[in-house]
């Protein structure tokens, strides 16, 4: 059973996440003749089958639904026996069509080849060439994301979290910077908006960069880093603020005062704080008791 409910959740990921089950092109083709399909004319005598089976049933729950009243009147008697005589002979003719509908479907072959059917009965399949290769592209974006989502939960305080962060880094657009003398090509992700996140992709990029990864049919090295990552930096109790081309960073303390958009904004102080002690609720000034006179 769990790996049932692993293979579901697979499949309902990629279909809300991937759409793989759009449709990718319009148009069929012929299926081989050698192909072993459903024969038409057995899935039509099973159809009548099913539907003379419930006929009987319904008749024999009228049947014992038929009884007579408190003390019945001789026409009363002589109309439910009527009445049951027809119930009776009625199930007995459902019944016999029933059997030979069995009898009739059993001499129909289940499954035939195609060959076999009347060229306007023949099925046709959609066109599988453009649906592998876009679900091919599709397996290895996936792939892809559930590597990257690993590595990224491990950086989480939630590692549940990892697939939307993710998702969001993939369909967010990035800057591509050559730089064709160091042999560099720097990609620069966007900030997502959360200091968590972004600490996490941080880390992130800091992997993938010391895989030293070329870009395929180039000689350019794979850099990744954060929008703004290299300015502002917490380490050990103070911010870094600089940039890497001005020399170095410049260290505020924690006891410094820092930048105006950088600063925590302040709380409000609580209610029991700000106002007068008589305004509280529950307050009984002492020596006062607050019985009723």
């Amino acid at each position: 059973m769990p790996a049932r409910r692993s293979q579901d959740n697979f499949l309902k990921y990629l279909r809300e996440q991937f759409g793989s089950d759009k449709l990718i092109e319009h148009g069929t083709v012929p299926l081989p003749e050698t192909a072993v399909v459903v024969n038409p004319a057995h899935r039509q005598a099973d159809q009548i089958v099913r539907r003379e089976r419930a006929k009987p049933v319904r008749l024999q729950v009228q049947l014992a639904a038929h009884t007579l009243p408190h003390a019945p009147s001789p026409e009363r008697i002589t109309a439910f026996a009527e009445r049951g005589e027809q119930l009776r002979e009625r199930i007995g003719v459902q019944s016999a069509l029933f059997e030979r509908g069995k009898e009739k479907r059993g001499q129909i072959s289940r499954k035939v080849q195609l060959k076999e059917l009347p060229e306007a009965e023949r099925y046709r399949q959609l066109c599988p060439e453009s649906k592998h290769f876009i679900d091919t592209i599709k397996m290895i974006a996936y792939r892809a994301e559930n590597a990257l989502a690993g590595e990224l939960g491990e950086h989480l305080q939630r590692g549940d979290d990892k697939r939307a962060p993710m998702r969001r880094i993939l369909v967010t657009p990035a800057n591509l910077r050559p730089d064709y003398e160091r042999k560099i090509l720097t990609v620069e992700l966007h900030r997502l908006g959360s200091p968590l996140q972004d600490a996490a992709v941080a880390k992130l990029c800091a992997q993938l960069t010391a895989t030293e990864t070329c870009l395929p049919t180039t000689d350019l090295r794979l850099v990744y880093r954060q929008l703004g990552s290299d300015r502002f930096q917490w380490r050990s109790g103070c911010l870094n603020v600089g940039t890497e081309a001005a020399g170095g960073c410049r260290r505020l303390e924690s006891g410094s005062t820092l930048p105006r958009f950088l600063a925590a904004p302040s709380r409000p102080k609580s209610r029991a704080r700000t106002e007068a002690p008589h305004a509280r609720p529950g307050y009984r000034p002492e020596g006062r008791s607050c019985r009723p006179h």
